[in-house]
């Protein structure tokens, strides 16, 4: 019973009858629900994750392609009702607007923890998707530059979405901080005070620029 009150409220929870040292998210409420990071904590500090993931491939169970398939089909909704089916990423003297695709940010086979957070998802164009996220449609490699682009345009819908009362609340400040700490494999942004997107924007440009 405490974590999902944890949960509601953004907070510390139970784990293994003690203290949880993160707080509560959603997936940690669902029984059987495998621990990539467990999956992952072999890894070996010099095998970047995406070689790792390559050499020991995860298969999804019916239950996790279900989960990721809602959230897609949630935020293609939500996009089409709240955001006219545009791009969250909108292009100066782009033509092309309407969203057909919802992309993941940070790669489904290389980041499958956080595969089903809607933070980790845009709506996009077709050409936007296998032309620029995944250059030459190559949707085995993922273009750093346009990640940055998306994660910036990401960053302004979920601030806006959590500070105005115009359209349902849909994201979690939390979770979007998780999704960046595993996708850029790193612990920074859990020092970023809650709801300073100023700061996310910042450590955002400091890891791109670094890399």
């Amino acid at each position: 019973m405490l974590n999902p009150l944890a949960y509601k409220y953004k907070t510390l929870g139970t784990e293994k009858g003690r203290l949880s040292k993160d707080i509560i998210t959603f997936d940690m409420l669902q029984y059987n629900r495998r621990n990539f990071r467990d999956l992952y904590s072999s890894k070996p500090k010099g095998i970047p994750r995406e070689e790792y993931a390559n050499l020991f491939p995860i298969k999804e169970d019916k239950m996790t392609t279900y989960k990721i398939n809602k959230a897609k089909q949630f935020l293609k909704k939500y996009n089409n009702k709240y955001n006219n089916g545009k791009s969250e990423l909108e292009e100066e003297n782009y033509i092309e607007n309407i969203a057909l695709h919802i992309h993941h940010i940070f790669p489904q086979s290389y980041y499958p923890e956080i595969a089903d957070y809607i933070e980790n998802l845009i709506a996009l164009t077709p050409t936007q998707h296998l032309s620029k996220a995944h250059p030459n449609n190559n949707t085995q490699y993922i273009s750093k530059v346009y990640q940055y682009y998306c994660l910036i345009a990401k960053t302004g819908k979920i601030k806006e979405n959590l500070e105005k009362d115009t359209y349902p609340t849909i994201y979690s400040f939390e979770d979007f901080i998780y999704v960046l700490n595993i996708g850029l494999e790193t612990n920074e942004f859990s020092q970023v005070k809650y709801m300073d997107f100023n700061k996310i924007l910042n450590l955002l440009e400091q890891h791109y620029s670094t890399n």
